[in-house]
């Protein structure tokens, strides 16, 4: 395995934009680019008020998956027609930033300081007013599947009358 990259993105720290929009991604985050991804980023609109950033390849697979919705035609056009729209196509400079488009700034709210939030396929950036929101819901208790991560319970269900999965040596809580 040697010295290549772990797949996927994640931390969360404040970085900032230029007075040209452009945005140093990570070295930590270049670094993890399959070179399949080309140095390239595709910007689009995320879920919620973010800029997403996908790396190239994973942009590929995602518009696979987008032929494949089940919408009505025109409900599927519009969405499409959105989709690759607002999508634009970032290789990094030699300083590894990316220039994000004025309407993608103007989706997020993004000046000066952005919230860069790694979500393991892609990159957010955030307004850092904005972001809080995307978080704090303070009725969703984190520990619940934090615990079941760390614990090594299955994710999903299992297998009526199968026992859950366990990662050998560790407490399962019902003790």
């Amino acid at each position: 395995m040697g010295n290549e990259p772990i797949p996927g993105f994640w931390g969360s720290d404040l970085y900032s934009l230029d007075d040209k929009s452009r945005l140093a991604i990570p070295s930590s985050y270049r670094y993890r680019l399959s070179p399949s991804a080309r140095g390239t980023f595709v910007l689009a609109p995320g879920l919620g008020r973010c800029v997403a950033a996908w790396p190239l390849n994973i942009w590929q697979e995602l518009l696979e998956r987008a032929e494949s919705l089940e919408l009505p035609d025109e409900e599927f056009l519009r969405y499409i027609r959105w989709l690759y729209g607002s999508a634009v196509e970032c290789l990094l400079d030699g300083q590894g930033r990316v220039r994000i488009p004025l309407h993608l700034v103007n989706f997020a709210g993004l000046k000066g300081d952005v919230q860069v939030v790694g979500m393991r396929d892609r990159i957010e950036i955030w307004h850092p007013d904005n972001y809080p929101a995307a978080t704090g819901d303070t009725t969703f208790d984190y520990q619940a599947p934090h615990r079941q991560l760390l614990v090594g319970r299955r994710l999903r269900p299992a297998a009526e009358g199968a026992k859950p999965a366990m990662l050998p040596g560790l407490p399962t809580g019902d003790e």
